[in-house]
């Protein structure tokens, strides 16, 4: 009966092996902890976000409604006589363009929404 060991005592390769595995192992741990501290911070950016766009939706609705009252007046002083064309054109004017903001938020509302279920997904 015979044993064969064999001992890479002296060979270069191994040395430091036990320490680069260690230091790649720490990496690896440290690109962890990164992410998920970037994934915190980006849900708190995406909360914070929500409710900003919350409250500038609830402006808009405000806004809309005040437009739309405006835009009734601009229409029965059009039929008057009093208001000109050119007028109740800028008060329709002002009127699409807040229907346009708000869809744009609206459409951010939403992405937003989508990557914070993403998040906790």
């Amino acid at each position: 009966i015979g044993l064969y060991f064999m001992w890479d005592l002296f060979n270069p390769d191994s040395f430091g092996r036990f320490g680069e595995s260690k230091a790649k192992a720490n990496a690896a741990l440290a690109q962890i902890q990164q992410a998920k501290t970037e994934q915190n911070l980006m849900k708190l950016n995406l909360t914070s976000s929500k409710t900003t766009i919350e409250e500038t939706l609830k402006i808009l609705e405000d806004n809309q409604r005040i437009l739309a009252e405006q835009t009734q007046a601009a229409m029965r002083l059009f039929r008057s006589g009093m208001l000109t064309a050119l007028q109740l054109a800028e008060v329709l004017n002002r009127r699409v363009d807040l229907i346009e903001n708000k869809f744009k938020v609206e459409n951010n509302y939403l992405e937003v929404r989508t990557r914070i279920y993403q998040l906790h997904n």
